[in-house]
This record gives C-alpha cells, structure tokens and sequence, in this order.
C-alpha cells in the first residue's frame, strides 16, 4: 500500500521571497529594539527592506539563509521542549529562569551550538567558492598533481572536503591535545579550597 504523502518541492521557487521576509523582519526587529536608528520607524522599514532586497537578489546569501533558519528553528524547538520536560517535573520559572542566567556552561553551550550553525550556513554558502585548488573541468589534483584519492581534500565537492578535514587525524589529535590542556588549565588556576592544607 502507497503511503500518500505532501509534495511541496514547488514552495523552492518562492525561497527567495521566504528569506526577504525573513530578513526583513528581522533586521527591522533588530533596529526597533536597539534604537540604533533612533526611534523613526519609517528609517527602519526602509533599512530592512533595503537589506531583504539585496538578500533576496544574493544565491548565496539566500543559501546561508535558508539553512540557517531550520537549523535555528530545530535548536529552539529543542530548547523549548526541554524547558517543558523540567517544568513537568516540578520546577519553576524562577527556577529555570535562575538556572540559565546563573550557569555559565549552558550558557557557552547555547553560544558554541549557534556559532557551529552559524559556521555551517556560512560554509554552505559561501564554502565552495574558498577552495583553492580545486578544477571547474576534469578530475580534481592536488599540489603535486597527481590525482585525489579517498581522504583526500583537493576535490571539487565541498561537503566531502569538509568532512575529510574535520575527521583528518593530525585535526582529531590536535582537537583532543587542545581539550586536554584547556581541561589542565582550569585545574590549575582553579582556586584552592579552604581545607587545603
């Protein structure tokens, strides 16, 4: 038995038109709140329908776009449903709202998430374009010239760049020689506890 389901792949072509409205809203909220504008709403309707225009009219500005927002949107979602979680099991808002503004590891962990998303759209968008050795005809080389294998990160394809340089074993090593110091550091300049003799 067929399962029906929703063809929406046409919703693509009004991308465009998705992300100037977004744009739009967002930077005109931005300046709403700020005043960095003053308070003339006219001045910030115009600034933010100036920046959606030239949102809308950049490919890849539109692409950092559109894969930011799920991703953000996920994030929130998330968020929300884990503040549900702790208050069906009896905390309060004080309690929650106590916790995030006091706990310093959630709230770099928040910042780390954004700012990985943030990378993420930005190498979707713009990632392809600062590859510099790669061939718009015929199989990619590196350097050296000869032809690129498995592992290797002198093909033409991005993601699959990315991938073989995040999971490279000298990046592995240095990542974890890296956590393994910050981790030393912080034990060290920990202050002393009062029963230490």
């Amino acid at each position: 038995m067929a399962t029906p389901t929703i063809d929406i792949t046409f919703l693509e072509y009004f991308s465009p038109i998705f992300v100037f409205v977004l744009v739009v809203l967002i930077v005109y909220a931005m300046f709403y709140f700020t005043k960095f504008m003053g308070s003339n709403k006219t001045i910030h309707w115009a600034i933010a329908a100036i920046v959606g225009i030239v949102f809308m009219f950049s490919t890849k500005a539109t692409t950092v776009v559109t894969v930011l927002a799920p991703w953000f949107t996920v994030f929130f979602i998330f968020l929300v449903f884990l503040i549900m979680a702790y208050k069906l099991f009896g905390a309060t808002d004080d309690q929650i709202k106590n916790v995030i503004s006091h706990s310093h590891a959630i709230q770099y962990g928040v910042f780390t998430i954004g700012i990985i998303i943030v990378l993420f759209a930005l190498g979707a968008g713009f990632g392809q374009d600062l590859l510099g050795y790669t061939q718009d005809v015929g199989e990619a080389v590196d350097t050296s010239g000869r032809e690129a294998g498995t592992g290797s990160t002198a093909t033409s394809d991005y993601t699959q760049n990315l991938i073989a340089t995040l999971f490279n074993t000298r990046i592995l090593g240095m990542i974890l020689i890296l956590a393994v110091a910050s981790l030393t550091i912080r034990a060290m300049s920990a202050p002393l506890r009062p029963d230490w003799p």
